[in-house]
């Protein structure tokens, strides 16, 4: 018999996407799913789509929450899946990926997070990208870069008993800080070269918006897990008007050579790891 699955994707005012990331949690077909759904009490349609489907969930429910984690903790509160992993209200599972994930994870009282590929996308500019979490996971050390695109993460309920949940203080960078939790009690993390979820970019996305709110945050994650001086020259070269400015130009570049370019611009003690994770983002 496949394990279960418990998916819970949290949600507020998303109406324009919430249908299509239920459908490609449904439309998955996977005979053991657990589906919940945690809305943070939407006034746009998005209640009218969640009764559309509501069949298909073991719970839902709307309601004020303390932001995006603790809907996600909330969520998870009601789960008996064996597999976890949240999907955001404006992204997608493509085809097949939660039998991929049932298969490769054979013993599911292994203390494992599986992540795969995602691709990033955007309607209206036509634009899409796709990772490469193989490469990374061998050069990068997670601690310092957050190369796991989320909604192409997976593991076992041992994990999220073992880590806790996630820090309800933090916006963007709730799930960067529980890997680095993950990574430090020896959890195993393994990377799959396989295209596992669709990564919606868009006008109102959260990590698109509030840049100066965001990189503070991340800066108070470096500060919490390293020296306050990475914390410091993370902060001061995000924020340079003229760093913006130029990584507006390099994002048409390919990685490599807005690397060489920052590198070359600006002296700081960054390393490579922590170029990288500016890059990233």
């Amino acid at each position: 018999m496949l394990p279960r699955i418990t998916i819970v994707t949290p949600s507020l005012n998303q109406g324009n996407y919430l249908e299509e990331t239920i459908l490609s949690v449904i439309g998955q077909g996977y005979p053991n799913l657990e589906y919940i759904i945690m809305d943070g009490g939407s006034t746009d349609n998005s209640l009218d789509i969640i009764h559309k489907y509501e069949g298909h969930f073991a719970h839902w429910e709307s309601g004020p929450d303390e932001g995006q984690a603790d809907a996600i903790n909330k969520g998870f509160q009601f789960s008996t899946g064996a597999i976890l992993a949240w999907l955001n209200s404006d992204d997608m599972y493509l085809p097949g990926t939660l039998n991929y994930i049932a298969k490769h994870i054979r013993n599911t009282l292994d203390p494992i997070i599986v992540f795969g590929n995602c691709r990033l996308f955007n309607r209206e500019t036509k634009f899409t990208s796709e990772s490469d979490v193989e490469s990374s996971h061998r050069t990068l050390d997670i601690t310092l870069v957050d190369y796991i695109i989320q909604p192409s993460c997976f593991w076992t309920k041992t994990v999220w008993e073992m880590v806790g949940p996630l820090n309800i203080d933090l916006v963007y960078g709730l799930d960067w800080d529980w890997f680095i939790r993950a990574k430090r009690l020896g959890i195993d993390f393994e990377a799959v070269n396989k295209l596992l979820s669709l990564y919606r970019l868009h006008a109102k996305q959260k990590s698109g918006t509030d840049g100066k709110v965001r990189i503070t945050e991340l800066a108070r994650i470096y500060k919490i897990y390293h020296s306050d001086a990475i914390a410091h020259d993370y902060l001061k070269l995000r924020l340079n008007p003229v760093v913006e400015f130029i990584e507006k130009i390099m994002r048409r570049m390919r990685v490599p050579w807005r690397k060489r370019i920052m590198q070359s611009l600006f002296l700081h003690n960054l390393t490579d790891e922590q170029y990288d994770h500016i890059i990233l983002m």
